[in-house]
């Protein structure tokens, strides 16, 4: 991949970050699409936003750490982590586990 593609993906990522929802939108092209593998739901147009929009509300300070940033053709794929304890803190699970964990 070109590193102007690498450079554009981790710029829309920190877009993301930022909770810049207009931002995030013109990150992609008319036709582009989003999916987030984790819910299995693919974004196309102005309804990319609502994967942000939804993510800032329940973890307003996640960070998204992008490990590997994929191109074919114009496919683009980014392999990322999700802090999970940082998460987890935010629910409030990881303060206490016994009420989070159903018997």
């Amino acid at each position: 991949m070109s590193s102007d593609n690498e450079k554009s993906i981790r710029n829309a990522y920190q877009v993301a970050e930022a909770q810049d929802i207009a931002g995030w939108i013109d990150c992609f092209t008319e036709n582009g699409t989003f999916t987030d593998q984790s819910v299995g739901i693919t974004c196309r147009g102005p309804d990319v936003g609502e994967p942000v929009v939804n993510y800032a509300a329940a973890f307003p300070d996640m960070h998204r750490e992008l490990y590997d940033v994929y191109a074919q053709g114009d496919i683009v794929v980014v392999e990322l982590s999700l802090n999970g304890t940082h998460r987890g803190r935010q629910l409030g699970v990881l303060n206490n586990l016994e009420a989070a964990v159903s018997r």
